[in-house]
């Protein structure tokens, strides 16, 4: 009989063989959730397999697979409590945590937090970054995208503050991804630190060759969120959106132009190419990147172009203006 060791080694071996069988995968997690095999494993076996189980049922959509991984979490988190737990374990269970959206025991997610932010300088700066992110995640999650009173922010908040800092010491090891991760967390916590974000912003100016539209897209937000003042790297970032290897969405270009509003941003030319970006990719526009993108325009003082409204109005909403009509007359 395979014990609860051997199935988490079997588990993460199925992450890097990129294993995505789902009916396989369903036996594997029936196995794990029965009371023999959750009631002898180990903290360290229980990260293995809520790690490696978030990464499968990412690769393996499947809403069955996703409730397995939700008992996943109900069974095995509280394991994640030990003294024995490495930082590293705690880093990848943070990440696994808010990948799955998983809410309902937050006092978990918060132990795991505050041991990261003891531990921060023994971990690589990517698994700092991921861990920042995953307090986002999870505050976004929690209250659902509205701000909560100081006196109601959760423990991790006061953790990810710590990561925040700790980052901006090492900004020179971290990737494009990297800081899009933390500027994104930053923006999305409401955590103004004067020193990270001008670090951030200068080490995002460095690696920008790497930057793709949608880094560049948090990275700007996360910027504008926090009341970022400083335009010269924040025009240098988002042209980066104007070479040719770079292709953003709509999504992306409209959130690009409402975070350049909003921090006073309002080069023609910037406006003007990712407007024209999302009229060529009308069938992708959403009611809501649309509405971004025209608070940019009024909060930049300038006038949308006419272009624009129309191809939303007639791609979008099937709205076909009146037509001059000419008659031949007898």
């Amino acid at each position: 009989r395979i014990d609860s060791f051997q199935l988490s080694l079997l588990v993460e071996s199925l992450v890097f063989v990129r294993y995505t069988e789902e009916n396989i995968l369903l036996e594997i997690a029936t196995a794990i959730v029965k009371p023999r095999i959750t009631g002898s494993i180990s903290p360290s076996a229980s990260y293995r397999i809520l790690n490696s189980f978030n990464i499968l049922v990412t690769r393996t959509p499947s809403q069955t697979l996703q409730c397995f991984e939700e008992k996943l979490f109900r069974l095995l988190g509280s394991n994640l409590l030990s003294a024995k737990i490495k930082p590293y374990e705690a880093a990848g269970a943070m990440f696994a945590y808010a990948k799955a959206g998983y809410i309902l025991e937050l006092g978990i997610f918060d132990h795991l937090s505050e041991l990261v932010s003891q531990n921060a300088w023994h971990l690589p700066p990517r698994s700092i970054a991921q861990c920042l992110w995953s307090c986002g995640k999870m505050y976004e999650l929690e209250t659902n995208m509205q701000k909560l009173p100081l006196a109601e922010a959760p423990p991790y908040l006061l953790c990810a503050a710590q990561l925040v800092k700790n980052l901006s010491t090492r900004s020179s090891e971290l990737t494009a991804k990297d800081l899009a991760q933390c500027l994104w967390s930053m923006g999305r916590l409401d955590l103004y630190d004067q020193y990270a974000a001008e670090t951030l912003a200068e080490q995002a100016t460095k690696v920008l060759s790497t930057c793709f539209a949608c880094e560049i897209a948090n990275i700007l937000w996360g910027l504008s969120n926090i009341g970022f003042d400083q335009k010269e790297p924040v025009i240098t970032i988002s042209r980066r959106m104007l070479d040719s290897d770079v292709s953003a969405s709509p999504k992306e270009a409209a959130c690009v132009l409402y975070a350049l509003a909003t921090m006073g941003v309002t080069e023609d030319e910037i406006f003007s190419n990712l407007t024209s970006s999302m009229i060529r990719q009308m069938d992708q526009v959403s009611a809501q990147a649309l509405a971004n993108t025209l608070y940019a325009y009024k909060t930049a003082n300038k006038r949308p172009p006419r272009t624009l409204l129309d191809a939303w109005v007639t791609e979008r909403l099937g709205i076909v203006g009146i037509q001059p009509v000419s008659f031949q007359w007898s």
